[in-house]
């Protein structure tokens, strides 16, 4: 059971918040220890990503620019050059493809570090 389901939330208003709704304990942590480009529902296809990078564009964008300048990059071009399957980003779906599976794997690790996981 995703934790938005058991825990009575409404539907996601940020990526990170679909993250929560979308994915148990479990698969965030695999999601951070294998990559979400390995398949996870909801992040597979390049047009759902882009639909979601779409729905959360600034949201996804503001933390890409930051963790570019975080990491010494002088801007999310660059950044997302040195990401696994940079070769993407050769077209604008692939690079907001790479950009929703970037953000993915921060929340995830965000997630995973933030909540106190009961034992099931």
């Amino acid at each position: 059971e995703t934790l938005t389901k058991g825990l009575g939330m409404e539907s996601p208003t940020t990526f990170r918040d679909w993250m929560i709704e979308q994915f148990t304990k479990e698969e965030l942590e695999d999601i951070v220890n294998h990559g979400v480009d390995s398949g996870f529902s909801g992040l597979i296809y390049t047009k759902e990503c882009c639909d979601l990078y779409d729905e959360h564009c600034d949201e996804i964008w503001n933390l890409a620019a930051e963790e570019a300048e975080a990491h010494g990059y002088s801007n999310v071009a660059t950044f997302v050059g040195t990401f696994n399957r940079s070769d993407m980003a050769n077209t604008d779906d692939g690079f907001f493809n790479l950009l929703v599976w970037f953000a993915a794997e921060h929340y995830a690790r965000e997630i995973l570090d933030d909540r106190d996981w009961r034992e099931e």
